[in-house]
């Protein structure tokens, strides 16, 4: 075999060892870090259980019955949380009875707390075999469980009556074992890749090294005869070589010495600089080794000397407490407590105190860890916690309508004062129970199913239903219910607000007489008002086919179309108040109506009715006096009067006529615009306008807006009337003052609506009026008359 295949050979060799040796010592280094960092999670996660678990828990436990459920679903949602956060399998404690472990907590079987899904309390535990009475330590094991690997933590305490029980954790390690198999992959592929590249540098290398090693092989007989020689000279005895060993050997100590030393000093300085006061001490109560703050904290330097018994320590506990940690450093058992303190060296407030035995590196005897770390700042928060809850509960207590709230299962979780007035009991005679333990079966069944329609709907309802309060009276109720959420999404429950309408209900009642009586009116002055509009129309038709006749026909025609504008409002305000009336009465019969809507109705049928009786007289008068119509213009004496108020007034008139139309109005006019002329002259000219505009310059269902732009130049008041709907060709525009004149007279047109106008502008008002129009641009009328008439 050649020099340079045997070199390639012992470096593959030596690859491979080396490999092998990596392997090794990374696997038993992971499973060291694996079980190092699972049993670190624990030990937190058994503090925290202890923490979770009220003081004194277990020390009044007999039966299934010592714990209320409300504080046992507290703890197990607690166990639930933290379990996600954590990501671990399980928290929970046990209670040994009778040489047999009884589970007094325990996470439930889903971290999402469902219907029945809490462990039951005070059930014997299902895997007994884990646990021993003679727990004493806390014990680390790992355990299989459904084929899954687990590690388990098992921290020993004794309540007041001296009974053990085990508080404790478990976490699946799986997910710990994929993480480090993630961190170590990179680590073995670099290896891999590092050994290929020393063979490739082997091979390649080997050619020049090969030649100068042949003449070593050569020349080694010779040179190793004469080193022999040279050392036998130099030594004259074979012992060297041992003393040379023992050297090497006392040399390699000495480095690990060195190294263990730089170890410790690490630790030493990491735990001196600890915010948690650390001690250890023997089963006899002598210091081992304490931190800086546990130093400050225990009396100074003098009193914590190595050596130093715990008697001397002091650490400003309490009597009662501070006898306890003593005895129970002396019995090496676990122990926890938190204590308000004000220990020199550490911040004044509460500390919690700890003491866990262990046994030491021989595991000949026990040595105690002591701890005290301070938990002032979450002692604020707990009572700031608590402070904010009070005022939320006195809060709600200071609500007049009564508020309830509930879990998924319909156990009352509060209520306010209002709500247990309205039942007639106290807070906690309703808290803890269903509607079931509450009510009668009629009323709780109605009230459980409204429930069940919110909890499975996720969505607000209101309803209505009656129930017997505490003095015996039926009283109708409107509930207000909704659900509410856990921080994470979950349901929790449902919250519900309820309004007594029993008074409003009966005030509703007393109305429905009064209503009845208005719709009767309403009716009967409808019926005359049809009557006089027959009757106008008939003297219209009358006065249309007498028209030939000249002075009489103009006359007549003029007065016709007059008179049947205010009747004609007349009727379309008592349609429009029977339309009220009907509207009212099914909107009370299906919604119900408040005292403001009530309010509401009674004033607009006072203005329907006003402008019934205002546009009666106002053809009675015309009809009686109809000679005057057309050229006196005394039938009218003349008033000083506002002109922005008597536009506004015809235009609240005439409002229905844009109820049912996409068609907006707007009104620009100078505020207390006062003027001294004819009213019933301008509001007439004013309602021609509009309804000629509704009628004739827009199409059904066309949108538009007419516009009314009031102005005073001078001695002169201008009506700049503009609609921009469909406009006028020439020839409609030329003739649009003509009696008789209409593009709809298949429509019921008339033709007299804007001749009359224009007889109000010139013959009454002395004015001027002129029309700008243009298909497709709107139409524009601008009257013009002076300030006094």
């Amino acid at each position: 075999m050649s020099i340079r295949t045997q070199i390639v050979t012992l470096l593959l060799l030596f690859a491979l060892l080396v490999a092998g040796l990596y392997g090794w010592v990374l696997n038993r280094h992971n499973n060291d870090a694996l079980l190092f960092a699972a049993d670190q999670k624990l030990g937190a996660a058994a503090a925290l259980v202890a923490q979770i678990l009220p003081v004194e828990y277990h020390d009044h436990i007999e039966g299934a019955d010592s714990v209320s459920q409300k504080k046992y679903q507290s703890i197990v949602q607690n166990y639930n949380r933290l379990c996600q956060e954590l990501k671990l399998d399980g928290m929970w404690s046990v209670l040994w009875l009778d040489k047999q472990p009884y589970l007094t907590s325990s996470t439930s079987r889903s971290l999402v707390l469902q219907q029945g899904d809490y462990p039951p309390f005070f059930a014997p535990h299902p895997h007994p075999e884990l646990f021993s009475e003679n727990t004493t330590t806390p014990d680390y094991r790992t355990i299989t469980q459904k084929g899954v690997p687990l590690r388990m933590i098992q921290l020993p305490q004794l309540d007041k009556r001296g009974r053990l029980y085990i508080i404790g954790a478990t976490l699946p390690l799986l997910p710990l074992q994929e993480a480090l198999l993630e961190t170590v992959s990179p680590a073995l592929t670099l290896v891999l890749v590092f050994f290929t590249l020393l063979l490739l540098f082997g091979f390649l290398g080997s050619a020049w090294i090969s030649q100068p090693l042949q003449q070593l092989v050569r020349l080694a007989p010779q040179q190793t005869a004469r080193a022999a020689l040279v050392m036998l000279e130099r030594t004259g005895s074979p012992e060297v070589e041992t003393l040379l060993a023992s050297l090497n050997a006392l040399s390699k100590d000495f480095t690990d010495q060195c190294a263990l030393n730089r170890t410790y000093q690490h630790l030493s300085y990491a735990m001196d600089t600890s915010p948690i006061a650390t001690a250890i001490l023997d089963n006899r109560g002598r210091l081992l080794y304490a931190n800086a703050r546990f130093r400050a904290a225990a009396g100074g330097q003098e009193l914590t000397q190595p050596g130093a018994h715990m008697d001397q320590f002091q650490l400003g506990f309490p009597a009662a407490l501070d006898r306890s940690w003593r005895k129970h450093v002396s019995l090496s058992q676990p122990w926890a407590a938190e204590v308000e303190t004000n220990v020199s060296g550490a911040a004044s407030g509460y500390e919690r105190v700890t003491i866990t035995p262990f046994r030491n590196s021989n595991h000949a005897e026990h040595a105690i860890l002591f701890t005290l770390q301070n938990v002032a700042r979450r002692k604020k928060l707990e009572q700031e916690l608590r402070h904010e809850i009070n005022f939320q509960r006195v809060l709600m207590n200071t609500l007049p309508i009564p508020v309830f709230f509930k879990d998924t299962q319909g156990v009352f979780l509060g209520c306010n004062a209002a709500y247990c007035t309205l039942l007639g009991m106290a807070e906690w005679e309703i808290v803890g129970r269903t509607i079931f333990q509450i009510l009668p079966n009629e009323a709780a069944s109605f009230y459980h199913k409204k429930d069940n329609l919110v909890l499975q709907g996720g969505g607000l309802l209101d309803y209505e239903g009656y129930l017997r309060n505490s003095t015996g009276q039926e009283r109708l109720l409107h509930l207000f219910t909704a659900p509410f959420h856990n921080a994470d999404r979950s349901l929790a429950g449902l919250v519900a607000a309820i309004v007594d309408i029993t008074d409003r209900v009966l005030f509703e009642s007393k109305i429905m007489q009064m209503n009845a009586d208005l719709e009767l009116r309403v009716v009967e002055r409808t019926r005359d008002l049809e009557e006089s509009m027959e009757s106008v129309q008939r003297l219209q038709r009358l006065l249309v086919e007498t028209e030939t006749m000249a002075t009489l026909g103009t006359m007549v025609a003029g007065v016709a179309h007059e008179v049947n504008s205010p009747l004609g409002v007349g009727v379309m305000a008592s349609s429009e108040l029977q339309q009220e009336v009907a509207k009212f009465r099914k909107t009370y019969e299906t919604e119900g109506i408040s005292e403001e809507e009530f309010e509401g109705f009674i004033h607009r049928s006072e203005d329907l009715l006003g402008l019934t009786v205002t546009n009666l007289r106002r053809a009675g008068e015309l009809l009686q006096n109809f000679k005057r119509v057309a050229v006196d213009q005394s039938d009218e004496a003349q008033h000083v009067f506002q002109l922005d108020e008597q536009i506004e007034a015809v235009l609240h008139a005439l409002s229905y006529l844009f109820r049912k139309r996409a068609i907006q109005m707007r009104l620009e006019c100078p505020k207390g615009l006062t003027i001294k002329s004819l009213p019933g002259a301008v509001s007439q000219i004013v309602t021609n306008l509009i309804s000629n505009a509704i009628k004739h310059g827009f199409d059904v269902g066309m949108r538009g807006t007419i516009t009314l732009t009031v102005k005073r130049h001078d001695q002169q008041i201008i009506l700049d009337f503009y609609d921009d709907g469909k406009g006028m060709d020439q020839e409609t525009q030329e003739k649009i003052f003509e009696r008789f004149f209409t593009t709809q007279r298949g429509s019921g047109g008339s033709g007299l609506g804007m001749h009359i106008v224009q007889s109000l502008v010139v013959q009454k008002l002395r004015g001027s009026i002129h029309c700008e129009s243009e298909l497709g641009k709107g139409t524009r009328f601008v009257v013009t008359f002076p300030v006094e008439a």
